[in-house]
């Protein structure tokens, strides 16, 4: 018969899916934000030729971009904020759900806006590399901070080489034929989603420790149990850390529990499998390879990183 503590972790498990989701939605709120950043960008620079710029007439320039982007990332960050606080209002109530539904004889308690808000937003982080107990504040202001270190320096390179005001364009927008992957906005956005999904699983934990917390009379111990979310994709043959032991990942199944590469035992959601997704093939200096889809999230010295950005040279675990 199934313990109080099982059912728990078999619905924490399978409501880490439906997370997931959420998860990719948030992510796809900040393209519109994004279209607007473009557009104002262009128009701002589309307004003169960067070749006949002065030395000062530029750096009015750049104060101007600076306004722009930080005027679009403020926007971004009240929705954002909001998204933030409804995440960890809905986990809250879940998790109240849940323990009603397998602890009987209990009435169990929702923690206040103020405690879930001051357990999101006060307590710092728990991720390693550079992040490391920073609070989800300072995590996301980083974000216009990257896009205007990026959007200057591809300006005053620009300037400095006499590029023409459409060419530096063409490298902040990216190109069509790439569908402008290729540009500095796209590493902005991929920015976005790193900080979103890291922040969304961070606003989930610290809410359901709000409501541990809040019915700490009845809860007396918590056992944490990490999932892999839905990006993880390796292919037939690559071998994978376990409690106990590596396996091959065509072994793996639901339910079972992993290594991930920061050290965290997780647990399988799902298994799938997938034949059109394009393929990276990392070199260690160890002698390992590892073959993986491109988008496949490497842990690093400074944070999750997809596969394809992974830079040469670059310091992974040593669990890798």
């Amino acid at each position: 018969m199934p313990t109080p503590s099982s059912e728990l972790i078999e619905i924490a498990s399978r409501h880490q899916a439906h997370y997931e989701r959420l998860k990719s939605h948030e992510v796809k709120s900040f393209d519109e934000f994004l279209k607007l950043l473009d557009e104002d960008l262009r128009k701002q620079l589309s307004k003169s030729d960067l070749t006949l710029f002065t030395r000062a007439r530029l750096e009015r320039q750049l104060a101007l971009i600076r306004e722009i982007i930080k005027e679009v990332y403020d926007d971004y960050e009240k929705t954002w904020r909001d998204s933030m606080i409804e995440a960890a209002k809905y986990e809250s109530e879940f998790e109240k759900k849940a323990l009603d539904r397998v602890v009987i004889n209990h009435e169990f308690v929702l923690p206040t806006e103020t405690q879930i808000s001051a357990a999101v937003f006060a307590r710092p982080l728990s991720v390693e590399g550079i992040n490391n107990g920073a609070l989800l504040d300072q995590f996301f202001r980083g974000l216009p901070d990257s896009t205007i270190k990026r959007v200057e320096g591809a300006i005053r390179l620009g300037f400095a080489q006499g590029q023409t005001t459409q060419q530096v364009i063409q490298r902040i927008r990216g190109t069509a034929k790439a569908r402008y992957t290729d540009g500095l906005m796209a590493l902005s956005k991929r920015d976005a989603e790193l900080i979103t999904r890291t922040a969304l699983q961070h606003v989930s934990s610290q809410a359901r420790f709000a409501t541990w917390d809040r019915n700490r009379d009845i809860i007396k111990g918590v056992k944490i149990v990490a999932t892999l979310d839905s990006r993880t994709c390796l292919v037939k043959g690559s071998l994978i850390n376990t409690p106990s032991g590596e396996r091959p990942i065509e072994s793996i199944r639901k339910g079972d529990f992993v290594i991930g590469g920061s050290g965290i035992i997780r647990r399988v959601m799902a298994d799938t499998k997938a034949k059109s997704k394009r393929l990276c093939k990392l070199k260690l200096s160890n002698g390992k390879v590892i073959i993986c889809t491109d988008d496949h999230l490497i842990w690093t010295n400074r944070g999750w990183v997809e596969a394809q950005y992974l830079l040469s040279g670059e310091e992974l675990p040593n669990k890798l």
